[in-house]
């Protein structure tokens, strides 16, 4: 706890000091899309469209020289209280340009600024990778133990399976100090090539605050749903990770727009929000307010499982064919993909591991029933599953 303690108050310094130095933030907002007026590109993977992946490293602009400088500075007083030495040499190779984006991770010298985290033991806790086919290649995935970080791993496993990030094909662990380096490595090479005044600023606190909150990946992120759209989120410093990796963000839990009841009495709230009011209002004289408190209590307890299937209609209508995102359900993130017009999550539970032919798990109704494919995407026979590893990945999302 004393590590952890000491990396916030050296985060809270070094924040103070960006304000310091009059770096213009962005306003409050819903998205952070409306503060970035040029979105990042993954290097010729926009939307995450595997169909459309490209590989490479774009030429360094001066617009990014200014940034990797800064944030130079901002990791090397960090030191071991952010991320490590893979990053702070990826940055000082990215400025070489040297163009690969297969990392290798023994070479980082190790010097007194750049040792590895050490947050209470948990960025060295090794994930087994799993061998999967994706789009006629053998692909690794990070899998998930009971302990697992769910939006690190969540992350990771898109970055991975848009090659992003490319491992030794002999490699059957990863640490999580190692995703947090590689998500780093990724959130830099994005920096677009033509920023300029109000907008590199913006982008460069951006950057900063991300990586700040990188080190947390691994036990959890502040996201708050809103009910109205899949991909409506109340602001917070953690949605800067997802804009500036190009990673879409989405959730299921909709309100019906033909319930005007409950869409009147939830309104534009956020779950926090909601869950305050509902406390706050079912004391009250006021007989709206109070009949408003017990209409969106009922719809958060029958729709405990944060999925509706108006939420699974939308999101299905949002996604692409072939569109990798992370998906957001009862405080768990995973990778979901859409193929054919249907929906699939990766499934990581460390469990299959050795179950080569489970890969995906259909996202068809909100019953937890979905049904495992394989990386062709064709049906798993459920007699081909050991008996003692039947239990589905939306199953064991039910239980967290």
């Amino acid at each position: 706890m004393g590590d952890l303690l000491a990396m916030e108050k050296k985060i809270e310094e070094i924040q103070s000091g960006i304000q310091a130095i009059n770096i213009q933030k962005c306003p409050e907002v819903e998205h952070i899309h409306d503060c970035i007026e040029t979105r990042p590109i993954l290097n010729g993977c926009d939307s995450l469209d595997v169909d459309e992946l490209g590989e490479g490293t774009s030429p360094v602009s001066d617009d990014k020289q200014i940034i990797f400088s800064k944030t130079d500075e901002l990791l090397l007083e960090c030191g071991s209280d952010i991320l490590g030495s893979s990053v702070e040499n990826g940055l000082k190779n990215e400025k070489n340009h040297e163009n690969s984006n297969i990392v290798n991770l023994n070479s980082s010298p190790q010097t007194k600024s750049s040792q590895s985290l050490k947050l209470d033991g948990v960025l060295n806790w090794e994930h087994q990778l799993k061998w999967i086919q994706w789009n006629k290649k053998r692909t690794p995935i990070v899998t998930q133990n009971s302990n697992g970080p769910c939006p690190l791993i969540a992350i990771a496993n898109v970055l991975l399976l848009c090659r992003k990030i490319i491992l030794p094909s002999v490699m059957e662990f990863i640490t999580a100090n190692q995703l947090l380096e590689f998500v780093a490595d990724s959130i830099f090479e994005n920096i677009p090539k033509d920023l300029s005044g109000v907008t590199q600023l913006n982008y460069e606190q951006n950057v900063y605050d991300a990586i700040a909150i990188l080190p947390h990946l691994h036990t959890g992120l502040d996201v708050n749903v809103k009910f109205t759209g899949v991909q409506d989120f109340e602001y917070t410093p953690e949605c800067i990770i997802f804009d500036l990796l190009n990673i879409p963000l989405y959730h299921g839990w909709l309100v019906d727009p033909q319930a005007q009841d409950t869409v009147k009495s939830l309104g534009n709230l956020g779950y926090n929000q909601l869950v305050e009011n509902i406390v706050i209002n079912k004391d009250s004289a006021d007989s709206e307010l109070f009949s408003r408190a017990v209409i969106a209590e009922e719809f958060l307890e029958k729709t405990a499982s944060q999925l509706t299937y108006h939420g699974l209609c939308e999101l299905n209508s949002a996604l692409r064919n072939d569109e990798l995102a992370v998906f957001f359900r009862n405080n768990h993130f995973s990778t979901i993909v859409k193929k054919k017009n249907e929906l699939f999550q990766l499934v990581t539970d460390q469990g299959f591991l050795l179950e080569p032919r489970v890969v995906w798990e259909s996202l068809s109704n909100i019953e937890n029933d979905g049904y495992f494919v394989d990386g062709h995407f064709l049906p798993v026979p459920q007699n081909a599953l050991e008996t003692s590893s039947v239990i589905t990945h939306q199953q064991l999302i039910g239980h967290e």
